[in-house]
């Protein structure tokens, strides 16, 4: 077996974290990803909806959504519904990305951080590949769960953006 390293590989990943927070909770934990992924040498962008520019993502190796979840139908937010139906177009195969958001248990399980999982759903069905599950959280993320939770998020991330990075690839003899 012989492995290859491209000169393309060797650039340093850049994960795109695209957000909405209408309390600052979502932000709170983008900011997390954020922190955490630069600390696994993973270069990342923050944006919210207003300033996102759609456009391609060409540019990034990974992709994190956050949203909150608001109200008592759980639906998606006005701000990230633009970027919801952007998504639908989009062609996502093999794209690593992740989910996360805040929310309130008051309103019920069946209804916390449902405005995640509908991205998560919709990101699956483009064709991108989930390295975590959502990370949902109760409010603001101040607990060792929930920071642990955030902390799994990016590792699993940055797992996938060091595969990447470091450029191993297992070159088949047969077409040698």
């Amino acid at each position: 077996m012989r492995w290859v390293i491209t000169h393309r590989m060797m650039r340093v990943p850049r994960v795109l974290i695209l957000y909405a927070s209408i309390t600052g909770n979502t932000q709170q934990i983008a900011l997390m990803l954020a922190k955490f992924l630069d600390s696994y040498g993973v270069k990342t962008e923050l944006v919210t909806p207003e300033i996102f520019t759609f456009g391609d993502l060409q540019p990034y190796q990974g992709l994190l959504i956050g949203t909150y979840t608001y109200g008592n139908d759980a639906n998606i937010p006005d701000e990230m519904l633009d970027v919801y139906e952007w998504l639908q177009d989009q062609n996502l195969k093999g794209l690593p990305f992740g989910v996360f958001g805040s929310g309130d248990l008051y309103y019920g399980s069946n209804k916390f951080c449902k405005a995640s999982l509908s991205f998560q759903n919709l990101l699956i069905k483009c064709g991108g590949e989930s390295v975590y599950h959502p990370v949902k959280v109760d409010k603001y993320p101040d607990f060792d769960d929930d920071i642990q939770e955030i902390q799994k998020l990016a590792c699993h991330l940055a797992t996938e953006m060091k595969e990447w990075r470091h450029g191993v690839c297992r070159i088949n003899k047969s077409f040698l």
